[in-house]
């Protein structure tokens, strides 16, 4: 036994040793298999998010060439914060109006970001050149509405009537003029600010350049 104890002490450490070297091994591996797990869920994330942008993108883009250029009746009614009733023929479009069509019924978040955007557009289109086209139920929403977002250009209610059928379902943008017809149609896709910012840019340089001078 005595012979044997050096060879038993040997083994021991040597066990020892290897039992580190695994260990130091298997972290070692684990922290790359996390790190590899990480990064497929990235791509992975970021493959779905491209996915479903591409797929609202041509959603929006059929849309837009389904209504592009539909024509709107002049003499639709509208109502102001007063409860006042105004035509699209009385507004007077000698000059193109840019207008944002939203519903009470699109969701908070979807508008709030496209009032913001357009408040920065304003600069640019100048706010007499904008009009909001909405559809509350009562003059008193439309009014709360109005001062929550610090508006200062011409919004009037729709009510119960609709300009297209994606009224309901999807807020966006045109330009209207004498031809009374939707030039122009975009439909903002949320959280997409950049592609929202150029199309806001390109209509200021066609349509309202000289308030950039």
């Amino acid at each position: 036994m005595k012979r044997t104890y050096p060879f038993l002490k040997l083994a021991i450490i040597l066990l020892f040793v290897l039992n580190i070297f695994l260990l130091i091994v298997i972290k070692k591996d684990r922290a790359e298999y996390q790190n590899l797990s990480q990064s497929y869920k990235i791509n992975y994330d970021s493959l779905k998010q491209f996915k479903n942008f591409n797929n609202i993108w041509l959603l929006n883009f059929s849309l837009m060439c389904e209504f592009q250029s539909d024509r709107i009746d002049s003499n639709i009614v509208l109502f102001d914060e007063n409860d006042n009733k105004i035509t699209l023929k009385q507004l007077g479009v000698k000059k193109p109006k840019f207008i944002f069509k939203y519903s009470a019924l699109n969701c908070n978040s979807c508008v709030d970001e496209q009032i913001t955007l357009l408040k920065r557009a304003s600069k640019k289109i100048g706010s007499e050149n904008i009009l909001i086209i909405t559809d509350y139920n009562t003059p008193r929403e439309l009014s709360q509405f109005v001062r929550l977002n610090q508006i200062d250009f011409r919004i009037l209610n729709l009510r119960n009537i609709k300009l297209t059928t994606i009224d309901n379902n999807l807020p966006y943008y045109f330009i209207i003029d004498e031809s009374y017809s939707l030039k122009q149609l975009f439909i903002p896709i949320k959280g997409n600010v950049l592609l929202t910012q150029q199309y806001l840019d390109k209509i200021s340089e066609k349509y309202f350049h000289w308030n950039l001078n």
